[in-house]
Order: C-alpha cells, then structure tokens, then sequence
C-alpha cells in the first residue's frame, strides 16, 4: 500500500490528502474538504445573491449550484468516512 502524500490546507493550515478544493476567493493553493464545505461554500452563498444575471445565466447558474452541492454531499461523505477510518487505525 502506498502513502498518500500529504499537504497543508491554505486557510486551516491542517494536513490533508486527496487532491485537495480550490480556496477561490479567499486564497491561492488548495484547501481540505471541511474548509471548503464550512468557509469556501460560506462565502460564495454570501457573493451569489449580489450577481446580477439575465435569464439565461440563472438557469445555468442554477443547474451548476445544483451540481455543486450534489457534489458537496458526496465529499462531505466521503470526509466523514475517511475520519472514522483513521479512528480505528
């Protein structure tokens, strides 16, 4: 079995593996899933509602908050299960 390597998130400075979100607006580099969940997601549902869109850019806009979260919610599984795994390790 090999190592993941790990890596340090932007915004909590905790280790973390996998690939790893981007932290866009709030910093450069790559956060951990919690941030990205907890403080990355925060701040856009802040900036969301102040964009003006047209019509046909809610509608997309719309269908890729969607995907977004449906996206989430599997992360934020995925997160979870990694946890209880290294609590049993």
């Amino acid at each position: 079995m090999t190592q993941e390597r790990l890596k340090i998130c932007t915004l909590c400075k905790r280790p973390f593996t996998g690939h790893g979100n981007n932290p866009l607006p709030l910093a450069n580099g790559r956060c951990c899933n919690l941030c990205n969940l907890q403080v990355v997601f925060a701040r856009w549902n802040m900036i969301m509602p102040t964009l003006k869109l047209n019509s046909n850019d809610l509608e997309e806009t719309t269908k890729m908050v969607d995907d977004i979260f449906d996206a989430t919610a599997e992360l934020a599984e995925d997160t979870e299960e990694d946890t209880d795994e290294r609590r049993h390790d």
